[in-house]
């Protein structure tokens, strides 16, 4: 039996093959390049609803959001929840933080309320201070702080007491504490030497605001994973390496932002800045000491309002900025990186047709 001879493809009949190998391989050199990076995007579900502050039960899976008007919105099991004006007098809930025993703190404009439900029932634990920040160490003792004044818990949250304010200056008004290793309270003020000091066993605060410009406003407070210490500004954020030490501004060109929250992510090894108009990122140097690059991060949808607030206790990280968005990867380029290579193949698909027509019009023959 004489065997069938092969029928070799034209070139024009290759061609629409070869455009959509091109075509494939723009795209998955797209994939490659571009892929799908991070921006903030908006998980808020009711746009009508402010948000103020964010907490969450990592375990749990459980995502608390205090909202404007004195409510709690909760998404637990994928699916969001609002309890209406429930702390009393309809407080804001500035910030939020998590118990041990699972139940829920929230710093307001009327006090510090605690709740035992998750968030759909409150009862005073401070009343009537006005409070910017409530923050519960791993060991349980916390530290609250606001134009209220300063106050802090031993036991979990449950019971809290006034910290002298013997030491700060008229005017001096407290907006962030933390408590450092040592056992001593750090705070933060809108007024005098921006810094102060309170040392374990001691009754009054000290200064320690050297290296600080003039009249700093003091927003936020972290400390480094090497023990260092940073503060947010109204003049950018500054570094101290030991206490009583100067401070000295870190990064280039940060004196015109006001530096909101600063939190550290041991998940990505990087630091976490919110601001007015956008939230910034960092890394530490290799070698130690304080960031000296802040990049600003992208959105996908814009902040409605300045970023308050960053929590990195888990992926997502989340802000609140007016409304709750996610740090995540952005799959809306997908459709046009799709088009893109469909436009590439069949601009491959016309070429190819140009250059194998022969003169005259006619097709190449076999």
């Amino acid at each position: 039996m004489n065997a069938v001879p092969s029928r070799k493809r034209s070139p024009r009949q290759v061609a629409p093959l070869a455009a959509v190998a091109v075509g494939v391989l723009f795209f998955l050199s797209l994939e490659l390049a571009v892929g799908h990076p991070d921006r903030w995007r908006l998980v808020s579900p009711w746009a009508d609803e402010h948000v103020m502050s964010v907490a969450r039960d990592v375990e749990r899976e459980v995502i608390y959001a205090g909202v404007q008007g004195g409510g709690v919105m909760v998404r637990e099991a994928g699916a969001w929840r609002l309890h209406p004006e429930v702390i009393p007098g309809g407080a804001s809930p500035v910030n939020l933080a998590l118990t041990p025993d699972g139940g829920l703190l929230a710093a307001t404009t009327g006090g510090l309320y605690r709740s035992a439900d998750g968030g759909r029932q409150w009862e005073a634990a401070v009343a009537g201070a006005h409070l910017l920040q409530v923050d519960l160490d791993e060991d349980g003792y916390g530290v609250a702080a606001g134009p209220g004044g300063v106050f802090r818990s031993a036991d979990g949250g449950v019971h809290w007491e006034g910290v002298t304010m013997a030491g700060l200056p008229r005017g001096a008004d407290p907006y962030r504490v933390l408590r450092e290793p040592a056992g001593g309270l750090v705070l933060g003020t809108v007024g005098g030497a921006g810094i102060y000091r309170l040392a374990a066993g001691e009754a009054r605060w000290q200064p320690d605001g050297m290296g600080l410009h003039g009249g700093a406003r003091v927003f936020s407070l972290l400390i480094l994973p090497d023990g260092a210490l940073l503060a947010g500004t109204d003049g950018g954020a500054y570094g101290q390496e030991r206490p009583g030490g100067p401070w000295t501004l870190t990064g280039q060109y940060w004196q015109t932002f006001r530096v909101l929250d600063l939190e550290w992510d041991p998940e990505r090894d990087r630091l976490w800045v919110g601001g007015d108009e956008a939230a910034w990122s960092a890394s530490l140097p290799a070698g130690g000491g304080f960031p000296e690059e802040w990049r600003v991060t992208e959105t996908r949808d814009d902040f409605i309002a300045p970023v308050a607030w960053i929590d990195a206790s888990a992926d997502p990280v989340m802000a609140t900025a007016g409304a709750l968005y996610a740090w995540a990867p952005d799959r809306s380029r997908r459709p046009s990186m799709v088009a893109s290579a469909l436009l590439v193949a069949f601009g491959a698909w016309l070429i190819l047709r140009s250059a194998f027509r022969r003169p005259g019009g006619g097709s190449p023959g076999r």
